[in-house]
């Protein structure tokens, strides 16, 4: 369990009620949300099914992912936020989950007027200010789990991002 201080927002907040409901640890204020369980609890049968429901729903969602058109890039983001998590993002790792090259990853994103880079960037500063303006999180352990090296690389590029420094821009987000 991690210690708060006493001026940390959660500091006082009882987590029992979580405890009790989750009957697992609870940590707050951490750089990924999550709730891991035993793979087992997926073979367990829901006793509130009901199939007819199911497959009119999945036929709904079917046509809904069928009409559904989506861009390359979209794509790429999408994927980009989920290998964040695992902290596996370079232009070679990405290109092999869409099963490519990585030139032919560059060429679709050429063709509709991105990079990778960009995409990249674009979704760390998404990240950035997110954590910055909900958690109280070191501006280390955001930097870690943005991927940066350090601290100080990570205030380079949101600098570059923003125009202020993590520091003030979280200050200037918590104003009134």
């Amino acid at each position: 369990m991690e210690s708060y201080s006493p001026c940390h927002p959660l500091a006082y907040l009882d987590q029992t009620p979580y405890r009790s409901f989750f009957r697992a640890p609870i940590h707050f204020d951490a750089d990924r949300s999550a709730v891991l369980f035993s793979t087992h609890w997926l073979d367990q049968p829901i006793a509130t099914a009901d199939p007819l429901l199911h497959q009119h729903l999945e036929r709904e969602a079917n046509d809904l992912h069928a009409h559904q058109q989506t861009n390359f890039s979209t794509r790429l983001r999408r994927l980009l936020y989920k290998s964040m998590v695992k902290n596996k993002i370079t232009v070679s790792e990405i290109a092999k989950q869409f099963n490519m090259h990585e030139r032919t990853l560059n060429r679709h994103l050429k063709e509709e007027g991105t990079s990778f880079r960009k995409e990249f960037d674009s979704i760390r500063y998404k990240t950035a200010k997110q954590l910055l303006a909900n958690t109280s999180m070191p501006l280390s352990k955001i930097s870690t789990a943005l991927g940066y090296s350090d601290s100080t690389a990570f205030a380079h590029a949101f600098k570059r991002w923003s125009g202020h420094s993590p520091r003030s821009w979280r200050e200037m987000d918590s104003r009134p």
